[in-house]
């Protein structure tokens, strides 16, 4: 029974050799393709830095992320347009998957001279609970 077994760990030793040694064509690595490559920047703006999907813009093509996660820069503040809004980012957290917005029309002042309804994609997002003493 044990010289039955000599032949097959030999060919599992040479199988084992082979495998090792092989290579793999460079054309089946991520790093080859351009839109991947792409893809590993992050979004920097201000004081937020290292966004990265479902969001794009800026320096991310619109392939890096999902349709209405566009992120633009303006003035070193980092901004979001739902539907008619424009929200400016105050903070993203992307393991626990915050995002704290306000929006740019509230930023300087509450009288607003044309009322506009605040639409959130129920797909995407959800409101949050937070306590009022961690408010800023």
């Amino acid at each position: 029974m044990l010289q039955n077994s000599f032949p097959v760990c030999s060919l599992l030793v040479l199988f084992l050799f082979l495998f090792a040694f092989i290579k793999v064509p460079t054309t089946l690595c991520a790093d080859d393709d351009p839109q991947y490559s792409n893809c590993m920047t992050t979004i920097s703006c201000g004081g937020i830095a290292h966004i990265d999907y479902p969001f794009w813009g800026m320096n991310r093509a619109n392939y890096c992320g999902l349709p209405g996660f566009e992120l633009k820069c303006e003035d070193e503040v980092l901004k979001i347009t739902m539907n008619q809004n424009t929200l400016r980012i105050l903070d993203v957290d992307l393991w626990q998957q915050i995002l704290k917005v306000a929006r740019e029309d509230y930023w300087n002042g509450y009288c607003l001279s044309e009322l506009v309804n605040t639409t959130i994609n129920f797909n995407y997002f959800d409101y949050g609970y937070v306590k009022l003493d961690e408010v800023p």
